[in-house]
């Protein structure tokens, strides 16, 4: 089954290969993405975009020992790039298609999680690209350490101190944060 007209992949072994990577890690994928750019804003596009970058180099992405990995790392840096460089949105309110007209409850809630996703994004960033690469493909992306540390290519152990340190540090910058008991409140 070919999934695009054009494409890295070029025999039929390749687009097979292909697809099962496509049915294994689009459902990650789309979940990674949405718990960082929230499901209002097509988190199935970026796993979509990280999906077309995979095929794209398929002939060397599938000798890659991990490439769920890679497609999740992608997918992540992604929507990290959505959130870092979208605009402040203004006046965002929930319709409600019975009554026509906005629920206030669901306005303050998609609120409250935007204001979470941009405190999110804004933590990671203060990460170092290693620490902050495990950290995503490990709790956003629901990675394994031996699949990061195979798209990473460093080893399992690294990829633990990288998880340790990344943690530590977000942390810590809770700690300093004055507000951040606030985002633990049910």
């Amino acid at each position: 089954m070919m999934l695009w007209a054009s494409g890295g992949a070029s025999d039929e072994t390749g687009d097979l290969a292909f697809d099962e990577l496509f049915r294994a890690v689009w459902p990650r994928a789309v979940l990674a993405a949405r718990r960082i750019v929230g499901p209002r804003d097509d988190p199935e596009s970026l796993a979509a975009e990280a999906l077309t970058r995979a095929y794209d180099r398929w002939p060397s992405l599938r000798r890659h020992p991990a490439p769920d990995a890679w497609v999740l790392r992608v997918t992540i840096n992604l929507a990290l790039d959505r959130v870092r460089h979208q605009s402040r949105r203004t006046n965002t309110t929930v319709i409600d298609l019975r009554t026509g007209g906005a629920d206030a409850a669901s306005t303050a809630s998609f609120d409250e999680l935007s204001v979470l996703r941009l405190a999110l994004v804004a933590a990671l960033a203060e990460l170092p690209d290693k620490q902050r690469q495990a950290v995503a493909l490990r709790y956003l992306g629901g990675c394994v350490e031996r699949d990061i540390a195979a798209s990473m290519k460093v080893s399992p152990g690294t990829v633990k101190t990288h998880l340790r340190r990344g943690l530590e540090k977000l942390r810590a910058q809770a700690a300093n944060d004055p507000e951040a008991h606030l985002a633990l409140a049910p």
